[in-house]
């Protein structure tokens, strides 16, 4: 990671000790979670946003849940921890249609060696996802082959994605998982 400027590492230090000063600022919590994950010290970022959840309580949303998700996955090196799925299954219990936990639980499915899980999960992020999503691009690259491995002969990818090409046959499968996930 590029050296931060020094301005912004006091401003960080002057966050950091203003949502000491008050742990019960919901604001404080989600700046301080997204700039220590900016900053790249993972641990610290997710686990503010779970301080952040905490406080929240019952008023938590499954936006919420898939943050901090998605935040322990990236700490993990993109390793979908037990911890973040955890997290992902009650952003999904409160939203099924949670097109970003559908691709990080897809995504666990697939480095635990269940093709025919991840391409479900996939597929259904897919038609859950607006085609700008960020993750809709790196489905769109690995949904084939994932149909491919689960046994999907006849699947043709039902998405809108921009960056896509346009819905095809399956070919037999390239890499899996697409090697943009590992980054």
């Amino acid at each position: 990671m590029p050296q931060p400027d020094p301005k912004f590492l006091e401003l960080m230090e002057r966050l950091r000790q203003a949502v000491a000063a008050r742990p019960n600022d919901p604001q404080g919590l989600a700046l301080l979670s997204e700039n220590e994950m900016a900053l790249g010290n993972f641990r610290a970022g997710w686990e503010a946003q779970r301080r952040l959840i905490a406080l929240k309580g019952d008023r938590a949303e499954a936006a919420d849940y898939t943050r901090l998700g998605e935040l322990m996955t990236i700490a993990a090196g993109g390793l979908v921890t037990a911890d973040a799925e955890a997290a992902f299954a009650k952003a999904l219990d409160m939203n099924p249609k949670d097109g970003l936990a559908l691709f990080y639980v897809g995504l666990m499915m697939g480095q635990n060696d269940r093709p025919d899980r991840a391409f479900r999960l996939w597929d259904a992020s897919l038609r859950a996802s607006p085609p700008e999503a960020p993750w809709v691009a790196e489905i769109a690259q690995g949904i084939e082959t994932l149909a491919w491995l689960a046994g999907e002969q006849d699947y043709t990818r039902r998405c809108r994605c921009p960056r896509a090409p346009r819905p095809s046959r399956c070919r037999p499968p390239r890499a899996w998982p697409p090697p943009t996930v590992w980054r």
